[in-house]
């Protein structure tokens, strides 16, 4: 059972609730909506497992060499996680498509020498697309949920290969990054659902200092429309809810509240409990067709160690502002511990 801290933290956040239409966890349940496109491929060459489907309508080169390969996608298996940490190793994208698809690249992971987190070490059956890009040092991590495959496994690579461009619409303030950091890696987990779509980042850096090690947790969230999302055209972006709860001290949090010309913030955080919760509306219609939602979190731990972990949820939420009715929102959570690697 976790604590009555970490309870309240987890009805704070709206984890388990069923106030909201549409799912309230880390759903991994595939869009109603057709395909989106896999732009992101053009020009991109895989390789795909024997054991992995690919979708009838292949929409990128294949080769059967992994050296030769811009991603290389592999089956679930206590087999592939040796062949995926070779190629990683290599310097080649690795993707795991299929049933407890985590599990595999967890283990792979581990086999290398490089800093990397995940933005949820939690995983069933049910996650079906995660892939780690080797960046120098480090791995940069992506779990996928809401697809369906085979049919959308070129968008799945896709968006490995050339995630979209983010920029906060309320920059950070009050918290600002040393000049000497490191940056263990930064773990995504991008979503569609019946009405749109979003994507959550976690980065973690580390500043050397003579006393401590500070901790700098950056999280950005875009949520789109169900217009700009290729989803259900009635809803538009209502609301994102930044949450973090930390086992080590957390002394500063930006933004902090404030209104901007396209969003109002509103910091509700608690350092006595080393709790930051930050809650993004739009106000304007171009902020309602999307915006990303940018949170900073300075924190002290006593050691880094080996392992450095948070509890985190993203609350993304949507509005049919046509309806008055209390069934007009639609909800998405992801919630989990977020867990790093120096």
């Amino acid at each position: 059972m976790p604590s009555r801290s970490r309870r309240a933290f987890l009805t704070a956040t709206g984890v388990g609730l069923g106030s909201l239409a549409g799912c309230t966890a880390l759903s991994t349940e595939p869009p109603t909506a057709p395909p989106p496109t896999a732009d992101g491929l053009t020009g991109r060459t895989v390789f795909v497992d024997s054991q992995v489907s690919v979708p009838d309508r292949v929409e990128f080169d294949r080769t059967n060499d992994t050296t030769a390969a811009d991603i290389a996608v592999f089956a679930p298996s206590e087999a592939s996680v040796e062949q995926a940490a070779v190629t990683l190793a290599d310097g080649t994208p690795v993707a795991v498509a299929g049933t407890d698809a985590q599990w595999t690249l967890m283990q792979a992971c581990r086999e290398l020498d490089a800093s990397y987190g995940l933005a949820s070490s939690g995983w069933g059956a049910q996650t079906r697309f995660v892939a780690a890009v080797p960046r120098g040092g480090r791995l940069d991590t992506h779990i996928v949920v809401g697809a369906e495959l085979p049919r959308d496994l070129p968008w799945a690579l896709s968006e490995t290969l050339s995630p979209p461009a983010q920029s906060c619409t309320a920059p950070f303030e009050h918290v600002e990054l040393p000049e000497d950091v490191t940056r263990l890696g930064t773990a995504r987990i991008r979503g569609r659902n019946d009405v749109a779509g979003f994507d959550r980042r976690d980065s973690v850096l580390v500043a050397a200092d003579d006393d401590v090690t500070p901790v700098y947790v950056d999280t950005s969230a875009t949520i789109w429309s169900g217009d700009a999302a290729d989803g259900d055209d009635r809803y538009r972006a209502d609301s994102v809810v930044l949450a973090s709860e930390f086992d080590s001290r957390l002394d500063r949090i930006g933004p902090g509240s404030k209104t901007t010309e396209s969003l109002t913030v509103a910091d509700k955080s608690d350092t006595t409990e080393d709790e930051a919760r930050q809650v993004f509306t739009p106000t304007t219609d171009a902020a309602r067709d999307g915006f990303t939602a940018c949170s900073r979190c300075r924190v002290v731990p006593d050691e880094l160690g080996g392992r450095f972990s948070y509890l985190a949820n993203a609350r993304f939420r949507w509005r049919d502002p046509r309806l008055l009715r209390s069934d007009d929102t639609w909800g998405h959570h992801t919630p989990g511990e977020a867990v790093w690697y120096p």
